[in-house]
C-alpha cells in the first residue's frame, strides 16, 4: 500500500457526505467497525476512511529481524478492505507514519472533515479503566464526535436503546441513533429520566421509556432483545470520562455497545 503524504490529506474536493474515520490498530477490529459505519448511511452519501498509523518506533528502534516480523501496512488494513468488498462498500485506505498517534488521528479527522471517529475496543474488559490512553486522548481533543464500539454479535442493528442522562454528549448518541433509524430502519428506544431529553416528534420509530437512572437500568433493559446500546458520557466525568455505570455497561451489557462523546 502506498504511504499517504501529510500534505495530501486535505486535497479532496469539498463534499457534503457523512464522513466516518476508522482508526485501525488491530486488523481484526476493522470489519466490526466497518459494519457499524456502513449502517449509518448509504454508499452514495457516505465516505469511510480506514486509517492505519505506523508509529515511528515500530521501524526505528527495532532490529532488522524484528522489523521484518511486523505486519505490513496492507495486512493491517486487508481484513477491513476485504469486508468492504464483500459488503459492496468503498473504503479509502490511509497509511501514515506517525510520531504521535493520538494527535495524528485528530489531525486526519479534521483534514478529512470527519463527522464521526469510530474506534475499537482493544483492552480486556474489567481492568482499571475501560478506556485506552489513545481513545481517551482522541475523545478529549477531536473536533468530531467520537464513538468507542464494543461488538457483541453480528446481527443487524434492528433494535437500538439510547440512554439519555441530560449530558451534552447525549447529542452525539442521538445523532447516531437517528442515522440508524433513517438508513437502517432501526427501532430506537430512549431510556431517559422523567421530563428528560425530547426527540423530534416526526420520527415515529422512536419510543420512550422513563427511568430514574437510565445508565443504571440500561443493562437489564438491554436484555429485552436490543441489538445495540448507545450511551453518551456524563458532562461532569472529568479526566476519567466514564464512571462506574459505564464500566458496568461495558462488562455486563448483552447487546453491542457504543459509547459516545460529542465534538470538543
Amino acid at each position: 500500500m502506498e504511504m499517504i503524504r501529510r500534505e495530501a490529506l486535505g486535497d479532496e474536493e469539498e463534499h457534503k457526505d457523512y464522513v466516518v474515520l476508522i482508526p485501525i490498530a488491530l486488523p481484526s477490529a476493522g470489519p466490526d467497525l466497518l459494519r457499524l459505519a456502513a449502517a449509518l448511511g448509504t454508499p452514495s452519501q457516505q465516505r469511510i476512511y480506514g486509517l492505519h498509523l505506523i508509529p515511528v518506533w515500530d521501524r526505528s528502534v527495532l532490529g532488522p529481524e524484528q522489523r521484518a516480523s511486523l505486519p505490513s501496512d496492507v495486512e493491517m488494513l486487508r481484513p477491513t478492505l476485504n469486508a468492504a468488498k464483500w459488503m459492496g462498500l468503498t473504503v479509502r485506505p490511509l497509511a501514515i507514519t506517525s510520531r504521535d498517534v493520538c494527535s495524528d488521528i485528530v489531525e486526519v479527522a479534521h483534514a478529512k472533515g470527519a463527522d464521526l471517529i469510530l474506534m475499537g475496543w482493544h483492552k480486556p474488559l474489567g481492568g482499571e479503566s475501560i478506556l485506552s490512553d489513545t481513545v481517551r486522548t482522541v475523545m478529549t481533543r477531536a473536533r468530531a464526535d467520537v464513538g468507542v464500539y464494543v461488538p457483541r454479535h453480528f446481527r443487524p442493528f434492528a433494535r437500538v436503546l439510547v440512554t439519555c442522562v441530560g449530558s451534552v454528549h447525549d447529542r452525539a448518541a442521538l445523532a447516531v441513533a437517528l442515522r440508524l433509524a433513517e438508513f437502517g430502519s432501526a427501532e430506537v428506544t430512549l431510556l431517559r429520566p422523567p421530563a428528560g431529553a425530547q426527540v423530534e416528534s416526526h420520527d415515529a420509530r422512536f419510543s420512550v421509556i422513563e427511568a430514574a437512572d437510565p445508565l443504571g437500568e440500561a443493562v437489564e433493559e438491554a436484555k429485552r432483545g436490543y441489538d445495540l446500546v448507545i450511551a453518551g458520557i456524563p458532562d461532569d466525568a472529568g479526566a476519567a470520562l466514564f464512571g462506574p455505570r459505564h464500566e458496568r455497561l461495558a462488562l455486563e451489557c448483552t447487546a453491542s455497545l457504543l459509547l459516545m462523546r460529542s465534538a470538543a
